[in-house]
């Protein structure tokens, strides 16, 4: 039984500005290249320069003369001829290095929801009552590094190392929360579902751990379907004792008796996505990740298909017309984003793309998702291990159905909070800001095996919600807008 939720988050979705080369206006890259205006600064020492202009954001280093206008010109044909050499995420290319070893800052916020009456909802008598604790700030640390070049030059494969560092005001080591017993729910459901195996190849197993569970409440304090830790303890990992006890008897079975959220060090390989070079509309995106090309355990081929960009780059010359789509690691699945509005960050104009209805609609959805119950969440029991029922969520159940919220009791769903998003610079297709806010949900149900646990109430348990946000400073938007406008 594998208890290590696969909560990292991992589009990283800013990088800051580098170094240019024979930086250039983009109004004046614009005439140079449509055949208006006079030559100045570099241009007039070189003309090929105009072309060299770089803005590296997002990791890469992007030629804005991709969004030139549409009547061509020598200089023109130029200029697309340097974007596809300098683009691309070559061997010693400046867009390779950046990419490699951004150094921009993430950050993942953590918020928990406290159980206030929980012998109530263990009864059944009371709907569970939320109390939101947080935030609990982290600083995301990435380093890519093992860098591959495949197919000439066409690939990019490389291994990702992610740590968190504590970056906020809260400890959690100071704050207590009573949170659904997930250990607990992960045995049961395994039982459930080798009690159900057609052939019975478990039935000796199965009845050995339902007797042990029966004897572990005899030898030492049972929690039951609640248990209490420090955020410290939810996130990082903390011996869990049922676990324990079940791992001295059954070791092959429950080979850890290790309980946490996330991993504080996490490691990718190999990932591998496409440079651009040859077709920039293919820059940065997915060919394999994790060592995976599909993600196994959804219902149909199309379910699985790993597709999109990671979340912070996307093909140049962006319209409000089309989708973007994007593989959500933590989801294991790929989603597409619509355009929503234009926005500036300091100035520079962008078009916002979030996260339509469609998305968390049962009736719109590929049913190789299983998409179970009113619209509003989205169903994870199929390839998380152990296929606990984990439901993944917009925080509070925004955009959810209303029986949602209705079943618990503290929840206060808002659009300026709790909604996701991404900024993209059209012109480069670069996200310069983003916040992506999932929140994860356990179905409660009652579980016959256990006599405690026969009257609880079915409903949808918020665990905890987190973001992840990185934006534009100050001084990186006015150099932003320097070098591009």
């Amino acid at each position: 039984i594998i208890y290590h939720g696969p909560w990292s988050i991992d589009n990283p979705f800013l990088i800051p500005l580098g170094s240019t080369v024979e930086s250039l206006g983009m109004s004046e890259l614009r005439n140079m290249a449509d055949g208006r205006g006079e030559q100045r600064g570099c241009c007039r020492r070189n003309p090929v320069c105009c072309g060299t202009t770089l803005i590296l954001v997002a990791g890469f280093s992007f030629v804005v003369a991709v969004a030139l206008g549409a009547t061509y010109h020598p200089l023109r044909n130029k200029v697309d001829e340097i974007i596809k050499s300098k683009v691309a995420m070559t061997p010693d290319s400046a867009a390779a290095d950046n990419f490699l070893s951004s150094k921009a800052p993430l950050y993942s916020t953590y918020h928990f929801f406290d159980v206030k009456n929980p012998k109530a909802v263990e009864d059944g008598s009371e709907r569970p009552t939320l109390e939101e604790v947080g935030p609990f700030i982290y600083r995301e640390n990435r380093t890519k590094f093992d860098p591959k070049w495949h197919d000439n030059e066409t690939e990019l494969e490389y291994k990702l190392n992610t740590t968190y560092t504590l970056d906020g005001k809260l400890d959690p080591k100071s704050f207590y929360i009573t949170t659904v017993n997930l250990p607990l729910i992960g045995i049961l459901t395994t039982i459930e579902a080798y009690e159900n195996d057609p052939d019975h190849k478990y039935r000796e197993l199965i009845e050995e751990l339902i007797k042990l569970l029966d004897e572990a409440k005899k030898l030492f304090d049972w929690e039951g379907l609640f248990v209490t830790h420090t955020v410290e303890e939810l996130l990082w990992g903390y011996d869990d004792p049922l676990l324990k006890f079940l791992h001295c008897f059954l070791p092959s079975f429950i080979p850890s008796y290790r309980f946490g959220l996330e991993n504080r060090s996490k490691l990718e390989f190999p990932n591998r996505v496409y440079t651009g070079k040859g077709d920039l509309s293919l820059v940065a995106q997915y060919i394999e990740w994790n060592n995976l090309t599909h993600i196994d355990g959804w219902g149909t081929k199309t379910a699985g298909m790993i597709n999109g960009t990671g979340g912070y780059q996307f093909h140049p010359g962006m319209t409000r017309d089309e989708n973007i789509t994007a593989f959500i690691s933590q989801l294991y699945r790929s989603g597409y984003f619509s355009y929503e509005k234009d926005a500036s960050i300091y100035g520079i104009e962008t078009y916002q793309f979030g996260l339509p209805m469609a998305e968390l609609s049962n009736k719109s959805q590929d049913p190789g998702f299983y998409f179970d119950g009113p619209s509003g969440v989205l169903n994870l029991t199929a390839v998380y291990p152990q296929h606990v029922p984990i439901f993944a969520s917009k925080p509070h159940f925004l955009d959810g159905d209303p029986g949602y919220v209705a079943n618990v009791t503290g929840l206060h769903p808002n659009r300026s909070l709790h909604d996701s998003f991404l900024n993209v610079e059209p012109l480069t297709g670069a996200a310069l800001g983003a916040s992506k806010r999932i929140q994860i949900n356990l179905r409660m149900q009652p579980y016959d095996k256990i006599p405690e646990l026969k009257t609880i109430q079915e409903v949808m348990l918020p665990v905890f919600w987190v973001a992840e946000e990185g934006s534009l400073t100050l001084s990186l938007a006015n150099e932003f807008k320097q070098k591009v406008y």
